[in-house]
């Protein structure tokens, strides 16, 4: 969107959200990596997006300071200095008081940016989790950081209570019951695909606020793109028909990302699996312009 680029966040002054490319990608459970490129490709296509948004008649750049930071280093074949890494930037933009908006990379991505800002968030934090799937699983073939299993590990961290833990739009033959089993037995609350459509996707969201928010500090919000039905974002590694359509998601993170988010990150979109004209990264990039339009109009009491 011609965001301005930073190179070094420590020189930059007063800022309000910071965007930022985690190109990690681990183990697939279905089709093959290529999230790795996620980053670069939905900054491409956001290219198609101004500074102006016609529905509320504002300009970003007249409510928002907001910078691109650019991709981080990512130690192929080392997720623990990985993570070290990913930690340590989202660390430093909150210590900016900057609200990191993170593209993915895979799911697990959410994993350290979480834990980097439960560390010094003053309170519990809550999390909305827009997903197919769960991502309750404990470890695939010993690995205990996958894809499969972000909330899994994000729910073990001190300030995370699964009572303030919500998960929208959990759907199809994918979820083990042993996961569905936890899940009722932690405490998080799931909306599933069929509950969203027969709320609405508005009034679910707000009901996930009400959750989400007591007693809580703040709001962390997770988009992963399977939750969209593939004819929407066909380019993700677990697609499954029967998700949420543009127009759902839309709505929702203008619901969601009001004035008490603490950050967001978008995940899993594949290029390479995505069909020619870049559909998936076309949403993707739109749905960030969301979470940027929502933060503005927070900002301005709008």
């Amino acid at each position: 969107m011609g965001i301005k680029l930073v190179s070094d966040l420590n020189a930059l002054g007063s800022c309000d959200a910071v965007i930022q490319g985690v190109p990690f990608d681990s183990v697939a459970t279905f089709r093959g990596g290529a999230t790795r490129l996620a980053p670069q490709t939905i900054r491409k296509f956001s290219m198609l997006f101004s500074d102006y948004f016609v529905e509320t008649q504002i300009s970003l750049s007249d409510l928002l300071v907001s910078v691109d930071i650019g991709d981080i280093d990512i130690a192929p074949g080392n997720t623990e200095e990985s993570f070290r890494r990913i930690e340590e930037r989202t660390s430093l933009i909150r210590a900016k008081k900057a609200i990191p908006l993170s593209i993915g990379g895979d799911h697990i991505v959410t994993f350290p940016i979480v834990k980097a800002i439960s560390q010094e968030a003053k309170g519990k934090i809550g999390i909305v989790q827009f997903d197919t799937h769960l991502d309750l699983v404990d470890h695939l073939e010993g690995n205990h950081f996958t894809r499969a299993s972000p909330m899994k590990r994000i729910l073990e961290l001190r300030n995370v209570d699964p009572h303030n833990v919500v998960q929208i739009g959990i759907r199809g033959w994918r979820n083990d019951k042993d996961e569905h089993e936890a899940a009722s037995r932690i405490g998080t609350t799931i909306y599933t695909i069929d509950q969203v459509h027969e709320k609405g996707i508005e009034t679910v969201c707000k009901e996930a606020l009400q959750i989400t928010n007591r007693d809580t500090c703040g709001v962390y919000v997770t988009f992963d793109i399977d939750v969209m039905d593939p004819a929407y974002a066909p380019g993700t590694n677990s697609p499954d028909p029967n998700g949420l359509t543009s127009r759902e998601a839309i709505l929702a993170l203008r619901t969601i990302c009001n004035s008490r988010l603490l950050g967001f990150d978008l995940v899993e979109v594949a290029p390479e699996y995505d069909i020619p004209s870049g559909i998936t990264s076309i949403l993707s990039a739109r749905l960030v312009a969301e979470v940027l339009n929502a933060l503005a109009l927070a900002k301005s009491h709008h």
